[in-house]
């Protein structure tokens, strides 16, 4: 978190920080002003249903027509020898 925020200060431009599908509604409200809004998500485990249904949660909150999703992944090294 602190290192967007220390981007968001070093852009000029501002930083929202919401935890929940209903925080990016309200969140909206603010930002709807703006062309382009950018969401960063905290990196989520392809195996953990839970995380991958809150993200899920997060997206839809976003009209389908307002958004555009991007996926960066990291691989990791492979631990097979």
């Amino acid at each position: 978190m602190e290192q967007l925020r220390t981007y968001a200060n070093i852009l000029g431009i501002l930083l929202s920080v919401v935890y929940s599908a209903s925080e990016i509604q309200e969140a909206r409200k603010d930002l709807d002003r703006y062309e382009i809004v950018l969401v960063d998500t905290a990196g989520r485990s392809d195996k953990n249903i839970e995380q991958i249904d809150e993200l899920k949660r997060l997206i839809s909150a976003v009209p389908e027509e307002d958004r555009e999703v991007y996926l960066v992944y990291q691989p990791q090294p492979s631990t097979e020898t």
